[in-house]
């Protein structure tokens, strides 16, 4: 059976048809084709209307547990049938292009299905990707609104609603859905990074700080190692000063050797002119000994005897002579030694003064000193190795105080526990609110009043059950409001935040009368003793304890001044009339005829609150109830711990209370412990350099002690032979001398006398011959005296030839050692080239510049000990070195995960504008039309934009409503809002989206449902006004008559009778029914078979068979 007719309007792309079904629950064989535009579905209950919706859904490739009416596509065949299938037609998407044919087949045993698409088969993804392509989707609620999921548009988060939105509305070069998945993903990634990225800075962190722990142990072993490298670097300047110590000697050796070999020279030049005399005058002599020899003759025999007398007067003479010279020699030689005597005995006392130290007991104590000095070089190292243990001991113990104290202060700021928990909260805008709340603690001095905000944290109660209850009262945006109490300090928040940050806050004013309202209380106290025989123990009101700016606050938008607290004796009594009798009070606000309210808490024994709602209907005057169980309190209360949890929770502050305690006891006294090793280290390290002084002194002092004992025992010896000398008997030799001196006169000068004559005699004969005896005479004492002064210069000659010859021998040796020293030095401690010991370099070119051999060792000496009183600990060197490494390693992480972080939110801000960019017009736009919509029903109406900055998967879609003076606009809830009036807002937001949907057509399944007439009218007339461009499917079980709105061209009406005990379809005249209404009426008008100009008439759909 086909039903529905052509239309004069156009098909949009994607526009369904053809919709066939066959064995397809309810139809055994059924075909529709709805119209172009508006296609009202209408028929009985159970006649299958909402059948078409299925049939469109799972031939769009929707899944069967969408629905709602089973759990696989096995459900969705005919009863008593084993397959069946459904089959679609849509539009194509460019003009000449054919049309699409869908055809799904189901099978009940295996509960499988199967595709074609236009006749070949084909696969459900392949299906997705054309239904996408078309822009339809049967999946989103904002689309396609089956009878099941009617109720569940409005239980809808902001979130889901916005996303939801997003998917179907259509903009200029933006992908708003696929942009917004994006954003949250980016989001989630930037948090990711974020937690590593605060991972890696504790982690330096607690690196840093144990790199500086080790900071001072390392400089100690660095300075341990430079002082090891000065000392090699001494050593190795030792040897090259010796090297140049030696190469000085060389050059002052050479010089000598040179000068030594330029006086043997002199000597052997000066030596030439005694040579020649000599040997002159020698030649002299021999002639002239010839010519004597000639006229010898003459006077031999005188000349006999004068010679044996001249002979007796020269021994003579030269005995006086030779006796005199050794008394004058002897008295000089005593005097030398007198002189050597007194000079060695002054010595010898001065020797005797710098040596007057006992060895052996200066030995005894250096050996004494030795002792102590590793005593307290190992004290030294002893209490450097406790020392930095226990500062080891110590960075762990403070680091557990302090991890101790951060976990104790979060567990017992309730304040701040708060604080985190509502900034962590899923609640659109909580986030925001915080930060509004961190901003004002720190520019209080801005306000001229008082500023309160968000309520919710200005809230303390006793009792979780209140808590739960305060919770459940307040709605969202009620807890996160600000109060302010002048119009200059509302400005300023506002201008700081929602224009000036663009933050979705709400802040209210403080009215005078609501401070006048809270001491006006709803319930007066007869009321609340009345009350109380039915269990009631209070208001909420007196429950809570705020300032009275933020009580009025409550009052005024929650009112908490009229719910009532009970127990289980008023939750049995509210439905035997109690919750009738409070909505019905005369003082129950909204007065008796007009309807009323009441809100009742009651809390059972077992700990559950539970929620009573009752509400008399303005229009109808019946009473309608709700109740429902309070969720736990998640921000006023202890965080959902129960008693257990508390007094565990209590107990554990309880242990890291007391570890904190114990902490910081432990803590101060290892730093005593600390301060006494390190005194200990510095007393031993003072008297460590305290004995190495005196060590030093006492080691000079026995060098000393040792060389003037040597110097004594030479002295002595000196001294021994001197007085030796001394104390020989010279008085008899000095007489015997004299005796012989005076023997010797005598005896020549009775020579002298006897031989005179004898002389005289032979003088004349001598006369003849004078001249060459005189010349011979002459010639041998100056031959004697050329020899000797020949014989003097080559002695002194063969000397300085000898001297030669060993400065010779010595400066060769030196030069050898020299060349061998040179080598090994420059090959072992180069002084250039990359092998240079930069170090020695430095030294030797200006430390040791002017350094002696002996200032070097001692300086070398001193490095050593220094280095070693150092403790020696070379792991530690290696454990900085790692953790700098480590550091390092983190800083460079932390930088590329920083670099992360930042590109990824510039990234996301750049998509953030953008994509609000497109957005915040949409949601104006269908604030406009929705308030608009709203407003022509009487009601009010927004569209808000829940925003979050920090997490935009919270930002969020909020529908505002207001049905009743008097009362302020609240989101659109399931559980708030009657049927009829989540049904006008839902259908009213429906046609807000009409005009900017990209889907070819959309789908409400019963929305009518619980609407007043007057609602319904309205409605009806706003689904036909807006639905002129699209496709749209509105499935109904009945219409109101005298729908004047229907009387348009594009609206078709589609009739679904398909039950057992309906008109069978070929029964069905509508004439007839005209006629037959007329005459009941009494008014039968002869032209009644005149065509109604109304909306076209499709023919009704009647299945093959029927259920």
């Amino acid at each position: 059976m086909v039903a529905g007719l052509s239309a004069p309007f156009d098909y949009k792309p994607g526009s369904i048809l053809r919709i066939r079904m066959h064995n397809f629950l309810t139809y055994a064989d059924a075909e529709v084709r709805p119209g172009p535009r508006l296609n009202v579905v209408v028929g009985p209950n159970g006649s299958g209307k909402s059948t078409i919706l299925c049939a469109l859904a799972l031939g769009l490739g929707s899944q069967a547990g969408a629905l709602e009416r089973g759990d696989g596509v096995g459900c969705f065949v005919m009863r008593d049938k084993e397959k069946g299938w459904v089959e679609l037609e849509l539009k194509g998407m460019r003009e000449g292009d054919e049309n699409i044919v869908i055809r799904r087949d189901l099978e009940r045993a295996s509960n499988r299905s199967s595709y074609r698409m236009d006749g070949a088969p084909a696969t459900q993804a392949l299906v997705h990707e054309k239904v996408q392509e078309l822009g339809i989707y049967v999946n989103n609620l904002c689309t396609f609104l089956p009878q099941e999921k009617v109720g569940k548009f409005t239980e809808m988060d902001p979130e889901k609603l916005l996303m939801e939105t997003e998917k179907v509305v259509r903009t200029e070069g933006m992908d708003l859905f696929g942009t917004h998945e994006g954003l949250i993903r980016r989001q989630r990634a930037l948090k990711t990074c974020d937690v590593k990225r605060e991972a890696c800075e504790k982690e330096l962190k607690r690196l840093v700080e144990r790199r500086e722990g080790l900071r001072g142990d390392k400089e100690k072993m660095e300075e341990k190692d430079r002082l090891k490298q000065r000392a090699d670097a001494l050593n190795k300047c030792y040897k090259w000063i010796s090297f140049r110590k030696n190469q000085k000697m060389a050059i002052q050796l050479r010089a000598e050797k040179q000068e030594k070999e330029a006086e043997l020279e002199a000597a052997g030049v000066s030596m030439t002119p005694f040579t020649s005399r000599s040997e002159g005058l020698r030649a002299l002599g021999q002639n002239r000994d010839a010519a004597v020899a000639e006229g010898g003759a003459l006077w031999k025999k005188s000349r006999a005897k004068v010679a044996r007398a001249e002979g007796k007067v020269e021994a003579a003479s030269d005995l006086v002579m030779t006796r005199s010279a050794e008394a004058e020699a002897l008295e000089q030689k005593r005097g030398e030694l007198e002189r050597s005597r007194a000079k060695s005995q002054l010595d010898l006392s001065q020797a005797l003064e710098a040596g007057a130290v006992d060895v052996s007991a200066l030995k005894e104590e250096i050996s004494s000193l030795v002792g102590r000095m590793r005593d307290a070089k190992r004290a030294q190292e002893e209490s450097a190795r406790v020392a930095h243990a226990l500062r080891r001991d110590l960075v762990e113990v403070n680091r557990e105080v302090y991890d101790s104290e951060q976990r104790l202060q979060a567990m017992t700021n309730k304040e701040s526990q708060r604080f985190n928990r509502l900034r962590s909260s899923r609640m659109p805008n909580a986030r925001t609110a915080c930060e509004v709340r961190a901003w004002l603690e720190h520019n209080r001095g801005k306000f001229t009043g008082r500023v309160f905000g968000p309520l919710i944290l200005e809230v303390s109660v006793e009792d979780e059950g209140i808590a739960a209850i305060v919770e459940q009262q307040c709605l969202p945006h009620v807890q996160l409001t600000f109060v302010v109490e002048n119009d200059h300090d509302q400005k300023l928040l506002l201008s700081e935040w929602k224009e000036g940050r663009r933050a979705n806050i709400v802040v209210q004013q403080l009215q005078e009368h609501w401070q006048q309202d809270l001491r006006r209380e709803f319930y007066s106290v007869s009321d609340l003793r009345e009350l109380s025989m039915e269990g009631i123990s209070g208001i909420l009101l007196h429950k809570v304890k705020a300032p009275h700016q933020v009580l009025s606050a409550l009052c005024t938008q929650a009112n908490i001044d009229r719910v009532l607290i009970g127990d289980d004796q008023t939750e049995g009594l509210i439905a035997h009339g109690l919750m009738e009798k409070l909505c019905r009070r005369g003082v129950a606000g909204q007065g008796g005829a007009e309807g009323g309210s009441a809100v009742v808490y009651t809390q059972r024994k077992d700990g559950v609150i539970v929620q009573h709602r009752g509400t008399v209907s303005r229009y109808s005057g019946k009473l309608s109830t709700q109740s429902r169980i309070t969720r736990r309190s998640e921000l006023l209360g202890s965080g959902g711990t129960d008693q257990e949890e508390a007094r565990e929770r209590a107990h554990v502050a309880r242990e890291i209370e007391a570890r904190i305690t114990s902490g910081k006891e432990k803590a101060a006294e290892l730093q005593a412990q600390i301060r006494d090793a390190e005194e200990v280290q510095n007393t031993a390290g003072r008297e460590a350099t305290q004995l190495y002084k005196e060590h030093n002194k006492m080691q000079q002092q026995l060098k000393q002690a040792k060389e003037a004992h040597i110097r004594i025992k030479r002295i002595k010896t000196r001294l021994e032979e001197i007085e030796t000398e001394l104390n020989k008997d010279v008085g008899q030799e000095r007489a015997e001398l004299v005796a012989e001196t005076c023997t010797a006169a005598k005896c020549y000068l009775d020579v002298l006398s006897r031989h005179t004559d004898e002389v005289v005699a032979v003088m004349a004969r001598w006369e003849s011959n004078v001249g060459p005896r005189m010349t011979q005479a002459l010639i041998k004492p100056l031959l004697r005296g050329a020899d000797a002064e020949l014989q003097a210069e080559s002695q002194r000659y063969d000397g300085l030839k000898a001297e030669v010859e060993l400065k010779n021998k010595q400066f060769r040796e030196l030069v050898d050692h020299i060349r061998e020293t040179k080598g090994t030095l420059e090959n072992d401690f180069p002084l250039k080239g990359p092998k240079a010991d930069p170090l020695m370099v430095d030294l030797l070119g200006s430390e040791l510049a002017d350094k002696s051999c002996e200032e070097c060792q001692e300086l070398y000496e001193e490095t050593l000990e220094r280095a070693d009183r150092i403790y020696d600990n070379p792991a530690v060197l290696q454990q900085y070195k790692e953790l700098v490494k480590q550091v390092t390693a983190r800083e460079e992480e932390l930088a590329e995960h920083t670099g992360t972080c930042s590109a990824g939110q510039r990234k996301v801000d750049d998509l953030s504008r953008k994509w609000t960019a497109a957005l915040r017009p949409l949601v104006a736009k269908l604030h406009l039309r929705f308030a608009e919509y709203m407003r022509q029903m009487g009601c009010e109406g927004e569209v808000v934009l829940a925003e979050e900055a920090d997490d935009f998967e919270r930002w969020g879609l909020v529908l505002r409503v207001r049905f009743r003076e008097g009362t302020t606009l609240q989101p659109l809830q399931a559980k708030v809002q009657s049927g009829g009036e989540r049904s006008v807002s839902t259908i009213l937001f429906l046609m807000s989206l009409q005009s900017t949907v990209s889907s070819p057509f959309r789908a409400v399944d019963e929305i009518n449902q619980g609407m007043d007439e007057r609602n319904e009218r309205l409605v009806f007339s706003r689904i036909v006004a807006n639905s002129t461009h699209l496709q749209y499917f509105l499935v109904t079980p009945k219409l109101l008559p005298g729908l004047t709105a229907m009387e348009k061209e594009h609206v078709t009406i589609l009739f679904v009778f398909n039950a057992p005990e309906l008109l069978p379809f070929d029964k069905w005249n509508v004439k007839d029914f005209i006629k037959a209404a007329r005459k009941r009426a009494g008014a039968e008008d002869a032209s009644g078979d005149r065509p109604h100009k109304s909306s076209r008439m499709a023919s009704p759909i009647v299945a093959g068979g029927s259920r």
